[in-house]
C-alpha cells in the first residue's frame, strides 16, 4: 500500500497484512449448569476446549451469543459440565481463532425449592355460592328392562371461580354405595366444542376426582371435591356389570355445587382450623453435584434466610422453627414443613437457606426453601 501527498509525491509501498481473527468471546454465563456468553462480529462459532486444548464441543454463534448445556456434555467422553475446568475461543468463518479464555464450572448445585403446607378450614360455607343441582337416580328393576344403568348432570364454573361439589347416597353413606358395584365419575372440558374428559371416578381412584374423603368413615357421609378449575363438568353416577337388579332406586342427592372467587369473596380467617395438612418433599433431588455422593455428605446446614449460622445434621435430622410453621430436613434429603395451625397466617412465607459442598472439590453453593401456608376448605 502508498500514500500519496498534496503534491502528487507518493511514498514506498508498505505491506500490510488484513486479518480477519476474532475478538476473544466474553463468557457473561459460568455459574450455573451451562456456559454462554457473547462473541464478537468476526465470530461465527464458539469452541469448548479440554485443558489439553482438545476441541470438546462447538457452538454456532446467533446474534452474537453462544452457549453449551447440559445436555451438549452427553456425547463427550470422560467429561461433563459439573466440575469442568477449560477454555473457549472463538472461530471465524475462515478459520482463524481467538486466544482461549478460561473456564471453572462448580461442581455443585443447590436449587430452590418451593412448598405449601394446607391449613384445614371449616365454617366458610356462608362464602360461596350455593346452587342445587338436580338428583342422579337409578331406577330399582331388572336393567335392559326399561331400566337404565346411568344418570349424570352438566355444570359449569366461571372463570375467576373455583368449585366444590357436595353430594350424600340416597341409602347409606357414599362408601357403601361405592362397595355395592356402583361408580361416581367426573367429566371435564374447558370448552363447549371440546369432548369431555374423565378426570377420574371415584371408585377406582380418589385422588384422581382430589375428593375429600374425610367423614366417610364416621357419621358424616358428605363427599366434598374442592379445587374444581372454572370450565364444564359431568357427574355420573353408574352400575357396574353384575349389579343387574335393582330392589329400590338409588340416587345421589342434595347435590350442591358451591362457588366462589377466591381473590375477592373467600376469607379464610373467618373460619376454624381443623388441623393442617404438612408439605413433603426430597431436598436431594434439588441438588446436583458431580458423583454420587450421600447427600448427609453434601448438607452443611439449613437456617432461616439471612439470620445467623447455619444448622447441621443432629441425630440424622435438623428442625427449624419458622415465624410460620416447623421445617425438619432428614439426612436422605427428605423434608417436611408442618404450619401452625392459626388462619392468620394463610397466605405467608417462610424463607429458609441451605447450603451445600461437594465433598471432593470442595466447591459450595446455596439455595432457597420457600414454605407458604396455603388452605383448603371443608
Amino acid at each position: 500500500m502508498t500514500a500519496t501527498d498534496d503534491a502528487g509525491n507518493e511514498s514506498e509501498p508498505t505491506e500490510v497484512e488484513f486479518s480477519d481473527t476474532p475478538q476473544e468471546p466474553e463468557v457473561t454465563q459460568e455459574n450455573s449448569i451451562a456456559i454462554a456468553g457473547e462473541a464478537g462480529p468476526l465470530a461465527t462459532e464458539v469452541e469448548l476446549l479440554a485443558d489439553d486444548g482438545e476441541v470438546l464441543l462447538t457452538s454456532e454463534v446467533e446474534n452474537g451469543t453462544w452457549a453449551f448445556e447440559e445436555d451438549d456434555f452427553e456425547d463427550v467422553d470422560d467429561e461433563e459440565i459439573l466440575g469442568y475446568e477449560g477454555a473457549v475461543r472463538a472461530l471465524s468463518e475462515d478459520g482463524f481463532t481467538s486466544d482461549p479464555v478460561d473456564v471453572a464450572v462448580n461442581s455443585i448445585f443447590a436449587r430452590d425449592l418451593g412448598g405449601v403446607s394446607e391449613v384445614e378450614v371449616t365454617g366458610l360455607e356462608d362464602q360461596f355460592e350455593v346452587e342445587e343441582l338436580d338428583d342422579l337416580v337409578l331406577e330399582g328393576g331388572l336393567l335392559g328392562i326399561g331400566v337404565e344403568d346411568s344418570d349424570s348432570l352438566r355444570f359449569a364454573i366461571e372463570d375467576g371461580d373455583v368449585g366444590a361439589l357436595q353430594f350424600e347416597a340416597s341409602s347409606g353413606s357414599v362408601l357403601s354405595l361405592l362397595n355395592q358395584g356402583f361408580e361416581i365419575e367426573l367429566s371435564y372440558r374447558e370448552d363447549s366444542d371440546e369432548e369431555f374428559e374423565t378426570l377420574g371416578t371415584l371408585e377406582e381412584d380418589t385422588g384422581l376426582l382430589g375428593l375429600d374423603l374425610l367423614g366417610l368413615f364416621g357419621t358424616d357421609e358428605d363427599v366434598a371435591s374442592a379445587g374444581l378449575e372454572s370450565g364444564e363438568y359431568e357427574l355420573e353416577l353408574r352400575r357396574q356389570g353384575g349389579v343387574e337388579l335393582l330392589s329400590g332406586d338409588v340416587a345421589l342427592e342434595n347435590i350442591e355445587l358451591l362457588t366462589v372467587d377466591p381473590d375477592e369473596q373467600l376469607d379464610p380467617s373467618d373460619g376454624e382450623v381443623e388441623g393442617v395438612e404438612s408439605y413433603e418433599g426430597d431436598l436431594a433431588s434439588m441438588v446436583d453435584v458431580r458423583g454420587d455422593p450421600e447427600f448427609e455428605d453434601l448438607l452443611v446446614g439449613v437456617r432461616l434466610a439471612g439470620n445467623g449460622d447455619l444448622e447441621e445434621l443432629d441425630d440424622g435430622s435438623v428442625e427449624l422453627e419458622g415465624e410460620f410453621g416447623t421445617l425438619t430436613v432428614e439426612d436422605d434429603g427428605s423434608l417436611e414443613y408442618v404450619a401452625e395451625e392459626e388462619a392468620g397466617n394463610i397466605g405467608e412465607t417462610d424463607e429458609f437457606e441451605y447450603r451445600v459442598e461437594d465433598p471432593d472439590t470442595g466447591d459450595i453453593d446455596e439455595g432457597r426453601i420457600d414454605m407458604e401456608v396455603g388452605f383448603y376448605v371443608t
